[in-house]
């Protein structure tokens, strides 16, 4: 999604769109259809600002029974972009001001690489199928949230089992 500049103004404006993203190699993650994009935009002097949220359907394996599964996120983000009136030399290295800055520059502002970015930030690094999935016992390997196995259920950390005999005198 492209808006020309001239579009942005001090008044807010509210955009909806899709925009498809690619994620590169992530995995077992993939995007089921493109992004949903809600946005506000606005200028304040040649500074531009942008609020909004994404929401898309990802389609993973889950981190603890590996099953897979379909997750949907949402992701609120905000930046501003800054005229580029520095040189256009490439190669020089950019101060400690410029670190969090985004610049731009011509009639319009590509949105598209903002998008992927923050789709790209927003992906977990542990999808989970459930937030209270149980995952896959670690004796037998059966998926519980399933089957109830009849492993022997551990009382906690076998590394502390030390302390669990430990008597303190007072």
């Amino acid at each position: 999604m492209k808006i020309p500049l001239v579009e942005i103004t001090s008044t807010p404006r509210e955009l909806v769109f899709l925009q498809g993203v690619q994620l590169g190699d992530h995995g077992e993650m993939r995007l089921v259809a493109p992004v949903d994009v809600r946005l506000e935009h606005y200028r304040s002097g040649s500074d531009l600002f942008f609020d909004g949220t994404l929401g898309f359907d990802l389609a993973a394996i889950c981190g603890r029974c590996l099953e897979g599964c379909r997750v949907r996120l949402e992701k609120k983000f905000d930046f501003v972009l800054t005229p580029d009136t520095l040189p256009t030399n490439k190669n020089r290295e950019l101060n400690r001001d410029e670190m969090d800055l985004s610049f731009y520059t011509g009639d319009e502002i590509d949105l598209a690489p903002f998008i992927q970015e923050q789709t790209l930030l927003g992906l977990p690094s542990r999808p989970l199928c459930k937030k209270d999935c149980l995952g896959l016992c670690p004796d037998c390997g059966v998926n519980r949230n399933q089957l109830e196995c009849s492993c022997r259920q551990s009382s906690g950390d076998a590394r502390m089992a030390v302390f669990r005999n430990l008597r303190v005198n007072r």
